[in-house]
């Protein structure tokens, strides 16, 4: 410890007078305990970035005009392309926006608000899931988009798939 490092002191009580010492033994312990928090912090954030990388590798695209048009928004998408891709679509024609895991699971949203109406469904495992009674709005179906990027639940305990 240099001279001027008070990090790791304790009070000591000689006739009434109060110092503060070094406490080697505690400095000893704090430092083994702070070389395994160290090495724990670190193995913990570099599994919380693995974690989050791998969330949010998902595919955004969309396919318009029934399907004529495709066009891949983002390999990597972020909560911001859903909603500037949503946004800027024209929804009084036929539109389908996909959001897609590397492993081939699935959620996509589409329809129109004039003609076709609106629709969800996903795929899991293969097996297809189509949403019971479709949203009314293009913010509804955002959400979708949002909770399925954030592996939230939500679209499939607020709502019934069959």
């Amino acid at each position: 410890m240099e001279r001027g490092d008070y990090s790791y002191l304790h009070c000591q009580n000689t006739r009434n007078d109060y110092r503060l010492v070094p406490n080697i033994q505690l400095l000893s312990v704090i430092k083994k305990k702070m070389k395994h928090l160290f090495l724990i912090s670190i193995i913990l954030s570099s599994c919380s970035l693995k974690t989050r990388k791998e969330k949010k590798q998902m595919k955004l695209w969309t396919l318009s005009d029934y399907g004529q048009i495709e066009n891949v928004v983002s390999n990597s998408c972020t909560l911001k392309d859903i909603e500037q891709t949503m946004a800027k679509l024209e929804w009084n024609k036929f539109h389908q926006v996909i959001l897609e895991k590397p492993n081939g699971d699935l959620i996509e949203v589409g329809g129109s608000l004039v003609e076709d109406g609106l629709s969800v469904m996903y795929i899991e495992e293969g097996k297809e899931y189509v949403i019971s009674t479709p949203p009314t709005t293009v913010n509804e179906m955002s959400n979708f988009l949002k909770w399925y990027l954030n592996e939230d639940l939500t679209y499939k305990t607020q709502y019934k798939f069959e």
